[in-house]
């Protein structure tokens, strides 16, 4: 196997945990859930912000939610879980 293909295979692994390949967008569900809900908390600022600024980097989230970006990570980690939010490659 080319080292090429060796590296490939682990570079997709890389960019989920750097986070700077990708946007997040809210899902159908995400969306149901923003119009659903009009709450307060952590989940309920990062639906609303990426209700109306989608796509967004982990960075626009954190900040535009007001929040640490660990604390982004992690609920954004949540609501993927949850099928809210999903994560596209960056152009």
């Amino acid at each position: 196997m080319p080292i090429s293909d060796f590296i490939d295979q682990f570079r997709p692994k890389v960019k989920a945990r750097l986070g700077r390949r990708w946007m997040y967008i809210l899902t159908p569900e995400g969306k149901k859930k923003v119009e659903e809900d009009s709450g307060g908390g952590a989940n309920w600022q990062v639906l609303s912000y990426l209700d109306d600024e989608a796509p967004c980097t982990m960075r626009d989230i954190a900040q535009g939610a007001h929040l640490e970006e660990k604390r982004a990570k992690e609920v954004v980690r949540k609501l993927t879980d949850s099928g809210y939010v999903k994560h596209i490659e960056r152009d």
